[in-house]
């Protein structure tokens, strides 16, 4: 697991530490900062597949063209035969 910034750290290496617990089979590399950093530190993998989820109520606070620009930086990460898997909220009505 590479943890890069002290963001959420420990519930994200709690929650690798389960898993690997539970899967010892799979290899977890979690990441912490921006999507935009996060994304950058993607490197290519010899995984015959690999999977990159993105959890959290941002898409609702990104421009179309901020949410194009952040789909076409994950679709360049991804290989034929991996997964994304992307958590959304319901809209709230503002306050």
């Amino acid at each position: 697991m590479d943890v890069t910034e002290p963001y959420s750290e420990s519930i994200l290496k709690d929650s690798a530490i389960q898993l690997q617990k539970e899967y010892p089979a799979l290899h977890i590399q979690g990441l912490i900062g921006t999507y935009e950093q996060a994304i950058a530190q993607l490197k290519p993998t010899s995984l015959p597949a690999r999977m990159i989820f993105f959890l959290g109520s941002s898409m609702g606070n990104f421009t179309p063209q901020e949410y194009d620009i952040f789909l076409n930086q994950i679709t360049d990460v991804l290989a034929p035969g991996d997964y994304f898997l992307l958590g959304i909220d319901l809209q709230n009505s503002l306050r």
